[in-house]
């Protein structure tokens, strides 16, 4: 079960106090537990506010809630300033929605329910404008194989890749949505290669042929391959595994000649662990408290194996395609680039740099993540793009000490909120 954080502006007036009461604004973040009846479950208040507006201005779910529900709903809010007094911190503390005399819990949760929606049908619009984007400038129906990522995006990246299918000349016109095979040389079929079950499963309904990764021929380089991502950076470094598929999408990443990321604005950031707050790592079960301890060591703020919430906790870990667990592990933030290091090239003796504050290199903390015993591999999708690495292999040049090559996007598409598409791309991008 996911837990997504919904922040929520309150203004609210006291309707029976001084005139010159001051309009307060709060800042209130709630957990939403996406049980079967997809409730709304807060914490007690200390107090009510008889009146507010309500303005949801950011959701952060993978999977919004279209049905929200107010179920004896009860907000714990945090201390905030006023609008005109923001030298000094105010308390206030609560709204209680469900038993307020003057705002009716059906009210409200139709209000949130309106609002959500809203913003999710944005946030969807959004992911859809990047995949189309990026399919109708890295995609081709003569490519032989391409890969298929996990996030959410990927089943726009899927519609889009059909469509394009259907468009090109020659394509087969059978009205079985089966027989939609995108072909080239005179019949060989494009094969898509997905990174776990759900991926696997979106290809097939789009009457699309998947392929295992293990059954690839030897030596092929996967034309493309598609993902999302939770977090990218200004260096298309990014955070990978929110879905528990990092491994096999790293996998896939690293035979493709070029990584392409779609996702929408909430994922573009300047530097990793900015909103996204901790890394994945896929780790062997009987290692997963070893490495709890390990990754405590390295200076992780309270790492937890990955678990469903509510009725399903008694099921235990959730599990990964390989049948690992995952450790979400928090680090301080934001994760430093090479430029914030200064480093230009292999210089992999500054590696190990850690600030005074204790905030990681990007580099040096995949690395020491991935060193520990029992990592399958950590969700740092980091080093050289596919394009890089081809460029140095034809030089003759060995890749960097213990990152893997081609992991890293050779470009981002980011779905804006106002209908455009924001783009992020490798130096190495320019050129093909």
């Amino acid at each position: 079960m996911s837990t997504s954080v919904l922040c929520i502006i309150l203004s609210a007036r006291s309707e029976g106090s001084e005139a010159n009461t001051k309009p307060r604004a709060c800042r209130l973040i709630l957990r939403i537990f996406s049980t079967p009846g997809n409730h709304l479950q807060a914490a007690n208040p200390e107090y009510s506010i008889p009146a507010f507006r309500l303005n949801l201005f950011q959701i952060s779910k993978r999977q919004a809630l279209l049905r929200a529900q107010i179920h004896s709903a009860r907000f714990r809010s945090i201390p905030c300033r006023s609008a005109a007094e923001t030298h000094r911190p105010q308390q206030v503390s609560t709204l209680s929605c469900g038993y307020s005399p003057t705002i009716p819990s059906r009210r409200l949760a139709s209000q949130f329910q309106r609002q959500a929606s809203k913003m999710t049908d944005q946030i969807e619009a959004a992911k859809r404008r990047a995949a189309e984007r990026a399919v109708a400038e890295h995609f081709s129906p003569t490519f032989r194989y391409v890969g298929i990522g996990s996030g959410s995006t990927i089943k726009y990246v899927v519609d889009a890749i059909k469509a394009s299918l259907e468009s090109f000349p020659g394509a087969p016109t059978s009205p079985n949505p089966l027989a939609h095979r995108g072909s080239i040389d005179g019949g060989a079929t494009i094969q898509f290669v997905p990174t776990g079950y759900q991926s696997r499963k979106v290809v097939i309904e789009a009457g699309l042929t998947p392929i295992a990764f293990d059954s690839l021929p030897a030596e092929t380089r996967l034309d493309v391959a598609f993902d999302g991502a939770d977090e990218v950076d200004d260096e298309l470094n990014c955070i990978k595994g929110g879905g528990a598929c990092l491994f096999q999408e790293k996998l896939v990443a690293t035979k493709a000649k070029k990584f392409v990321c779609v996702a929408d604005y909430r994922k573009n950031q300047s530097r990793l662990l900015t909103k996204w707050p901790s890394i994945p790592i896929e780790v062997v079960p009987i290692a997963a408290y070893f490495v709890l301890s390990e990754l405590k060591a390295l200076g992780s703020i309270d790492p937890q194996i990955r678990a469903p919430s509510g009725p399903l906790a008694k099921s235990g870990p959730d599990k990964t395609d390989q049948g690992n667990f995952i450790i979400d592990a928090p680090f301080p933030g934001p994760l430093l680039t090479a430029s914030d290091l200064g480093i230009t090239g292999g210089e992999s003796g500054r590696l190990e740099a850690r600030n005074k504050e204790g905030k990681w290199a990007l580099l040096a903390l995949a690395k020491a993540i991935k060193d520990i015993v029992g990592v399958l591999d950590v969700g740092l999708f980091v080093g050289e793009n596919g394009v890089e690495r081809d460029e140095r292999e034809a030089r003759g040049e060995q890749a960097m000490h213990g990152v893997v090559p081609g992991q890293k996007p050779l470009v981002c598409y980011f779905g804006a909120q106002d209908g455009s598409v924001d783009i992020k791309e490798a130096k190495s991008a320019k050129s093909n």
